[in-house]
């Protein structure tokens, strides 16, 4: 089955394939949240400390339908990956500290493991008719993202504010399953749902 995805469909939803975090690091990355916004308190939308997760594969808006024929194609992938382990490795923005627009952790631990499992996951998902990921995959956790209104003088102190804190401890957990999750859009911010998931091999 080819899943094309649909915008104008009502029963469209929003759709990427990730991998999940521990509590010890959603732990440690609340605390990194709420350190830049001792320093930053206004102009930043974080992300939900419950919701945090390591996105694979980001599909926008595809039909409910399609979940199930997603899974079927992940499930081989996940038979054949063994659990492996990831670990909190620093803090970070894109595009760069001038102008950042996602505040974010890093990833440390097994990444060979981590891009060969994105690898995979992307080749499958590509196989059902998604477009492929055109920039290299760049792991990691985001926490929040500057608000469009902020000037370039608060967007420079947002970085100088997050390049000057000490990174989280490098909290390690294993990664056992790939997670299709929904992404629901509110003011608040994105409220995540686990749709399915596929079990590493152990």
């Amino acid at each position: 089955m080819t899943a094309r995805p649909h915008t104008g469909n009502r029963d469209a939803i929003r759709v990427f394939v990730a991998v999940g975090i521990s509590e010890a690091a959603r732990e440690q990355l609340s605390g990194a949240a709420e350190r830049i916004r001792e320093k930053i308190p206004h102009g930043i939308q974080w992300a939900n400390p419950q919701g945090m997760h390591l996105t694979l594969k980001f599909l926008g808006n595809i039909p409910a339908a399609n979940v199930a024929p997603l899974l079927e194609s992940l499930t081989p992938v996940a038979a054949e990956t063994r659990p492996f382990a990831l670990q909190l490795a620093g803090l970070g923005m894109f595009p760069n500290r001038r102008q950042p627009r996602v505040l974010w952790a890093g990833i440390g631990g097994d990444t060979p493991a981590l891009s060969r499992l994105q690898q995979a996951a992307e080749k499958a998902i590509t196989a059902l008719g998604y477009p492929p990921e055109p920039r290299p995959f760049a792991p990691h956790i985001t926490l929040g993202r500057p608000r469009r209104t902020l000037s370039p003088a608060q967007l420079s102190q947002t970085g100088q504010a997050v390049s000057a804190l000490t990174p989280p401890q490098p909290v390690t957990w294993q990664v056992t399953s790939i997670d299709i999750m929904q992404s629901d859009l509110h003011p608040s911010g994105a409220r995540y749902t686990i749709l399915a998931s596929a079990t590493l091999s152990p």
